[in-house]
């Protein structure tokens, strides 16, 4: 799956031996399943292949080790931009790269629940019930994510 994304052989070559390499070849595999934009996937794998090194360094020897390392690399990551621009910039660096790699930790480690929004597993059950929907998950299900988000949800109206 990685060579959908980096053509030069020595990219994949640089990721699939580290010793994170199969599970962030899987979290690929997901990220292109729910329909995400390549450009997602080429910015994330090069900071999950930087934290992985950056975490064996620090003793990380299993993933249910990752993420007691995931602050201290977002520490040192903002250290690249914070004589450059500070403030509104470096916090949004930070949840850039919290996401991204709590993202893939959520796939991998058992148990792990990012720090990040909790998602509904059905935000419109509270004012609509499934009955009254416009449409059905079904009709749905083959759709990219991007024109999923772009379904307008009308409920019905009331009785």
């Amino acid at each position: 799956m990685l060579e959908r994304y980096f053509i030069k052989p020595q990219t994949v070559d640089g990721i699939r031996p580290l010793w994170l390499g199969p599970e962030i070849e899987r979290y690929v595999v997901c990220l292109s399943e729910q329909g995400y934009a390549d450009r997602t996937v080429l910015r994330r794998v090069p900071l999950l292949a930087r934290f992985a090194e950056f975490a064996q360094s620090r003793g990380a020897a299993a993933v249910e080790d990752l993420p007691a390392h995931v602050e201290a690399f977002i520490t040192k990551w903002l250290g690249r931009w914070r004589p450059v621009r500070g403030g509104d910039f470096a916090r949004q660096v930070a949840k850039e790269v919290r996401g991204s790699i709590e993202h893939m930790l959520e796939l991998v480690v058992p148990g792990f629940k990012g720090t990040g929004r909790a998602h509904m597993k059905d935000p419109f059950a509270k004012h609509c019930p499934r009955s009254s929907r416009t449409w059905s998950q079904s009709a749905v299900s083959g759709l990219p994510r991007s024109a999923i988000t772009a379904i307008t949800f009308v409920p019905s109206p009331p009785t």
